[in-house]
Formats: C-alpha cells, sequence, structure tokens
C-alpha cells in the first residue's frame, strides 16, 4: 500500500515548517521580528513575550511582512498606538475626535481586545497594560490577518465545518450580522486568521479543507518567495 503524503508534503512546505512552535525559537525569524518592533511605550519583559512567539514563526512569513514595509507595534493601549506620532506620520494625519473615541471605548480591554492588525497602516498592534488570556493564540491570529487578508476570497463555503471553538467566535457580533452584506467578508477574514494559528499549533487536521486549501494558496506566495527569503536573510544578518 502506497505511503500518504504528509500535510507539508501535499502543499510543498518545507520539512518541520508547519511544527515550529513546538520545535522552539528560531533565531532569524526573533531577529526579523525585533527589526519589525516599534514600541510607542512599554516595558521590556511584556515585548520579550511577544517575541519569544514570533521567534517560533516561519522567517519567510516575517520576511514577508518587513518587505512590504509592515511593523509591530507594542503601546499600552489601542488608543495609544493609534493615537500616537508614529501612526500620525504614517496615516499622514491625527485621528478625528470621533475616530479615538472609538479606539477608546471598542478596541480596549474592556471589549476584549487583546491584539488586532490595522491594513491601512499594515500595523500588528499589542497592548501592555494588560495580558492576553491567550498569547500565543493572539499573536498568531494577528499575524495571520496580516498576511492572508489582501489574498482572501470570500465564499460562503469557508464558513462550513467550522471547529466549535471558531464557531463560536465568529458569534462574536462584532464580526457582522446576517443582515450586512460586509459579513461574510468580516467571518472569512477571521477564519483565516485562526486557521493560520492552527496551523502554526498544528491543529491543522482540526480544519476542513476547503479552508486549508485557501490558507495555503494564500500563503502559497511566501513559500514560492522563499529562495529570495533566504538571500535577503543572509544579506542582511551578514
Amino acid at each position: 500500500m502506497a505511503k500518504q503524503p504528509s500535510f507539508e508534503e501535499s502543499y510543498g512546505i518545507p520539512e518541520g515548517e508547519t511544527s515550529s512552535l513546538r520545535g522552539g525559537a528560531n533565531e532569524d525569524s526573533w531577529r526579523v521580528a525585533k527589526r519589525l518592533t516599534q514600541v510607542v511605550s512599554a516595558q521590556k519583559v511584556v515585548v520579550d513575550r511577544y517575541l519569544a512567539i514570533l521567534a517560533s514563526v516561519p522567517t519567510r512569513h516575517l520576511l514577508l511582512l518587513e518587505r512590504r514595509g509592515g511593523q509591530i507595534v507594542f503601546a499600552p493601549t489601542m488608543a495609544d498606538a493609534f493615537d500616537s506620532l508614529l501612526a500620525e506620520v504614517r496615516r499622514g494625519g491625527r485621528l478625528t475626535p470621533d475616530e479615538l473615541f472609538m479606539f477608546r471605548t471598542e478596541f480596549c480591554q474592556a471589549k476584549g481586545t487583546e491584539g488586532v492588525y490595522d491594513p491601512e497602516l499594515d500595523w500588528l498592534v499589542f497592548p501592555t497594560s494588560y495580558r492576553s488570556r491567550r498569547l500565543e493564540r493572539t499573536v498568531l491570529h494577528e499575524l495571520g490577518h496580516a498576511l492572508t487578508m489582501e489574498g482572501a476570497t470570500a465564499r460562503p463555503g469557508l464558513l462550513e465545518n467550522l471547529p466549535p471553538e471558531l464557531e463560536a467566535h465568529l458569534r462574536n457580533p462584532a464580526y457582522g450580522h446576517h443582515s450586512d452584506p460586509s459579513t461574510l467578508n468580516r467571518r472569512v477574514f477571521e477564519v483565516l486568521a485562526d486557521a493560520y494559528a492552527y496551523l502554526l499549533s498544528g491543529k491543522v487536521d482540526l480544519l476542513p479543507r476547503p479552508v486549508v486549501d485557501e490558507l495555503m494558496l494564500i500563503l502559497g506566495t511566501v513559500i514560492e518567495d522563499a529562495p529570495q527569503s533566504r538571500l535577503d536573510l543572509e544579506n542582511d544578518l551578514g
């Protein structure tokens, strides 16, 4: 009987890449994550916890973020990050009073916000004045948004047969209602971001095949860029 191909072989992934979290930190990934880091105001020990998780991410994924100018931002609160001079320069203007109020009241600890990916700024933002209940999942989820949002195709089939935990997550009103035409996009974005976290946590077998196929199609760009990524890394690290 022919041996069934492994998950990595089926999708052309370098051996061991999807188990990198279980394999420990990668110094190359840590260095790239460190270069991506911008700190508005935070204790070093807090930032180091996040970097330790990012050090276990495939280096090529972080290099993709770096090449397009993305950043990982730490601030006491989301409002502090998005109302900072760093954000003002990057967006080319200050927040309006209504926008600042939204960040203070909707993207906060009371609402359970533990991380955000902002596609306009290409920022992953993490608060440091309070602690995520599931730090690893939060970091991987937001990075998943950064890597998959632009290439995602919103299809109803990507919302079917999901793990119970992910189904419960999508019931959050923040991801829309059936009467809202943007709901499909929001929920597919969430599914793919979580799928990335499942992939790197070794739980990809819990996901339905259409979700895995869509995720791997998007990440294919990163995988195909591997030779150039390796060259970039070697040049950067000397």
